[in-house]
């Protein structure tokens, strides 16, 4: 249907979604108050034009049909109208058609709780859940916070066309507005959150006439008991006796907090004072050690050079407690090695009865002075074993001490190995059910401890008092018995007073390697490797000499006491050309000036100590390749790792042979002079194969920059180099000569040589044009220079790497 507005000239169009019955119009025809009337396909509707609203009638309105034929409609002069359908005629008179005003009342009619009704409570019914009285008379329902599924039904009594009365609802409390109208007479609401909530329903009659009032019904949904007032009382009780607790539980916890707090700084300075005693072992250590180095070093050379057995009988009297104090010192050591739980077993498989016997055999000379009966006795010839030779030696060699020291003159003394009975030598194996332990038992015939002292002799410096013997330090069993706990054996002791004394190690017997604790290191080629380098006949070294000495090797002494200087310095005399420094200031200084092949250098010293050297000579342009020996007295293994960190070459514990001395020297002095081979022979070799040195590897990386930057330069010089490189003219030279083993000139030389090769196999130039690329100004002098480091001329060089 469309209205056509004269006014503007434009169209108004209606459709069933603005109220028609039915978008199919069969007619249309106008009553005396200018309402049309309109058949559809689907009922008949009247048409306000004025206030554009639509009022539709159908069968169960008392039309005889809703589909209307089309063209089917008549009004005759009185005013009455006349439709045809296919069921019938409709004849009314539009004046006769009331409107119906009456406003419905509205009862809500039932109540379902998850969907099933809810019956009165007088009724006979057997719900768990009833109403105080039937619904339609319910002002008010109180539900528990899990009875939250509800259905309400409602209905309006108008009788006239029941069908067309429509309904509006709304829950407030869980909705904010109102329902669209529909037909629809019930609701259902899920999840009420407990509250009150009140739901009203209103109606309208057939002809839209609606009773706003409706009909209303408050809804009270409990909370559960943990949401109750009481519980919230209960909540805030709480609250504060937790925060009252807390409180207790805080201010408890700072009384302990300080009270661990003063624990600690206890405890902290219980450490500062153990720290400032290790840092007394090792200054001991380093004190005692350097004169040791200077004694033991002499009285070798004395012993090698000496023929009178007289006086060889004296020096080795001195050598022999010489080496007696060493090896205080180095339990001195070990014991701070102990407590910071910084010393493991390093293992190694060596013959257990030779290695005893030779320890054994130090104290010959001691029982033939004082004519004691000693013996070494074994169970069997020989017998590979795994065990710890460094810590092994120590425990024999207190043990053996000990018995010595409390054993009189014309006594007797025995020390005795023992195997497993059923161990056989040549299969290194067990038969099942054997113990695998091995025992090392020192016999004496000595004054004996009483029974009374024999459990604490194992405690440190505890000493059994007598007046028999000499007072020694009380470090030796105590030491020993921490290297046997170690070792993961067990020490035992049988004395009796004036009779003597036996002490028995057992050992637990490793034959194969994979038996071995995993805490343990293997230790398989370092024994063999010493025993080489004390093996090294001093003459062997001696054929490195040269006639002249400005040609030989430098090295650089850094120490600070002079006595140890002049020794190691007398020791290299002859083979190498060397120079002193007293302290770490003065060594960078002269290691900066003289650029040595070797620097030996001292770890504790006044000033800068030897690792901070070693870093500032090694982050040095100038000094990063110059190798550097560390010589200190702390041999654990955490300062060997912190000298190896701060970029030192080689590390030696002070006494050191002077044969290793010599041969670690050496060693570093041809593998430098093997880089340079390799610099020569190798013409592309990688920058850092050069040196091993990171700074090395810049610096020269730019130099090669430097020069292939001015290739085509032929008046680039050694000058020029040196300034782009920001080193003296004589720095440079030593510089270059020390990596490389040339001089600059030859340098720079050679890198030119190298790029003209590059530009040849590329074969964009011919040989005369890349001679005057890289800087040569005469083709017969290039020619000649690539074939003496190339070992063939230019041309032969391309038809042999280009086919």
């Amino acid at each position: 249907m469309n209205k056509l507005n004269l006014q503007d000239n434009t169209i108004q169009k209606y459709f069933s979604k603005d109220g028609l019955p039915n978008n199919v119009i069969t007619a249309i025809l106008e009553d005396s108050h200018y309402n049309l009337w309109i058949s559809t396909a689907k009922g008949l509707s009247k048409f306000s034009p004025e206030k554009e609203t639509f009022h539709n009638y159908y069968v169960y309105d008392g039309l005889v049909t809703d589909n209307f034929n089309a063209s089917s409609s008549f009004k005759n002069p009185d005013g009455e109208m006349y439709f045809g359908g296919r069921n019938g005629l409709n004849r009314f008179h539009p004046d006769s058609i009331k409107i119906n005003t009456f406003q419905p009342p509205v009862y809500i009619t039932n109540f379902k709780l998850f969907n099933r009704s809810v019956p009165a409570r007088n009724s006979k019914s057997q719900s768990e859940f009833t109403l105080p009285q039937q619904i339609n008379f319910c002002k008010e329902i109180i539900l528990n916070y899990d009875q939250n599924v509800i259905t309400l039904e409602f209905i309006a009594l108008n009788y006239i066309s029941l069908e067309k009365n429509q309904y509006r609802y709304k829950l407030i409390g869980f909705e904010k507005d109102w329902s669209p109208p529909g037909y629809k007479r019930d609701v259902t609401y899920t999840n009420l959150r407990p509250g009150e909530y009140i739901f009203r329903v209103i109606a309208s009659n057939n002809d839209g006439i609606w009773n706003t009032e409706g009909a209303a019904l408050k809804i009270i949904v409990l909370p559960p008991f943990w949401r109750t007032s009481w519980a919230y009382g209960f909540y805030v009780i709480l609250i504060l006796a937790m925060l009252y607790l807390f409180k207790k539980w805080i201010l408890h916890e700072a009384k302990v907090k300080r009270k661990i707090e003063l624990e600690e700084l206890e405890i902290k300075k219980l450490h500062e004072m153990d720290t400032l005693k290790n840092q007394f072992f090792s200054n001991v250590s380093h004190e005692f050690r350097t004169p040791l180095t200077l004694i033991i070093g002499p009285l070798q050379k004395l012993l090698e050079s000496s023929k009178n057995e007289a006086k060889k009988s004296q020096v080795k009297l001195v050598q022999r407690n010489a080496n007696r104090l060493l090896r205080l010192i180095n339990q001195l050591m070990d014991f701070r090695k102990i407590e910071e739980a910084g010393l493991a077993l390093n293992l190694s498989k060596n013959d257990i009865v030779l290695f005893s016997k030779e320890i054994s055999s130090a104290f010959n000379q001691e029982a033939r002075e004082r004519k004691i009966t000693y013996s070494y006795v074994a169970s069997h010839p020989t017998f590979d074993v795994w065990f710890d030779t460094d810590k092994l030696d120590k425990i024999i060699y207190n043990l053996l001490s000990n018995a010595f020291k409390y054993t009189p003159d014309n006594g007797a003394i025995t020390i005795s190995l023992s195997l497993d009975d059923n161990t056989d030598n040549n299969t290194a194996k067990h038969s099942e059910g054997s113990v695998r332990q091995f025992r090392i038992t020192v016999q004496d015939s000595g004054i004996g401890i009483p029974k009374e002292y024999q459990s604490k002799i194992f405690d440190r410096f505890y000493q059994v008092k007598n007046t028999m013997t000499t007072h020694g330090t009380g470090i030796g069993l105590s030491l020993t018995y921490e290297l046997v706990k170690l070792h993961q054996g067990n020490i035992l002791v049988h004395s009796e007073l004036g009779i003597g004394s036996e002490f028995s190690v057992i050992l637990p017997l490793w034959l194969e390697e994979q038996e071995l604790p995993q805490s343990s290191m293997v230790n398989k080629s370092l024994e063999s490797e010493i025993m080489q380098d004390d093996d090294k006949d001093q003459n062997d070294v001696l054929t490195e000499e040269s006639s002249a000495t400005s040609k030989l090797p430098h090295v650089l002494i850094i120490e600070d006491n002079t006595d140890m200087r002049l020794f190691i310095k007398s020791d290299l005399l002859n083979i190498y050309s060397c120079s002193e420094a007293k302290n770490g200031f003065e060594g960078i200084d002269k290691a900066i000036k003289e650029i040595p092949d070797v620097i030996l250098c001292d770890i504790m010293m006044p000033g800068i100590d030897g690792f901070e050297v070693c870093r500032k000579l090694k982050q040095d342009e100038r000094t990063s390749h110059i190798p550097i020996i560390m010589l200190t007295a702390k041999s654990s293994e955490q300062h060997t790792i912190e000298g190896l960190e701060s970029g030192a070459d080689d590390y030696i514990a002070k006494p050191s042979s002077s044969a290793i001395l010599r041969a670690r020297i050496k060693n570093l002095i041809n593998s430098r002079q093997l880089l340079r081979k390799k610099f020569i022979k190798e013409p592309f070799a990688p920058i850092q194969e050069l040196s091993p040195s990171k700074v090395d590897e810049r610096l020269f990386k730019k130099a090669y920059e430097i020069v292939e930057r001015n290739l085509n330069n032929p008046d680039f010089d050694v000058s020029d180099f040196g300034r782009e490189l920001g080193m003296s003219r004589t720095q440079l030279y030593r510089k270059i000569h020390a990596v490389s083993g040339q001089s600059v000139k030859e340098f720079i030389r050679i890198i030119r040589l190298k790029k003209a090769a590059e530009l040849l196999l590329k074969r964009e130039k011919n040989i005369s044009e890349v001679a005057f690329t890289v800087g040569f100004n005469s083709l017969s002098y290039f020619t000649t220079s690539f074939t003496e480091y190339f070992g063939m001329n230019p041309k032969k060089y391309i038809d042999k790497f280009i086919k």
